[in-house]
């Protein structure tokens, strides 16, 4: 759940503390209306959004297909053959 309003934050590319309001003990994303935070998930949330995107590290995925994109880039230029 928290991983998917994290997603869901970052894709909008605003203000995340815009996106929260109080709701009596809890807290409410309006991108989620229905779904209530407890101080817990909401402060895990505020720590992971606070930290800048880069912070967070690549997905493996990404990392490779970053890697196939220099050595190709090296290849078209005739620093490397191949990888």
């Amino acid at each position: 759940m928290i991983d998917r309003i994290e997603t869901a934050i970052r894709a909008q590319h605003v203000n995340w503390k815009t996106l929260f309001r109080r709701h009596g003990n809890a807290w409410q994303c309006v991108l989620f209306p229905k779904l209530r935070l407890t101080e817990q998930d909401y402060q895990t949330l505020v720590r992971r959004l606070s930290a800048p995107e880069h912070a967070r590290g690549l997905p493996v995925s990404a990392k490779t297909r970053a890697k196939l994109r220099a050595i190709a880039n090296k290849s078209d230029s005739g620093e490397r053959l191949y990888g």
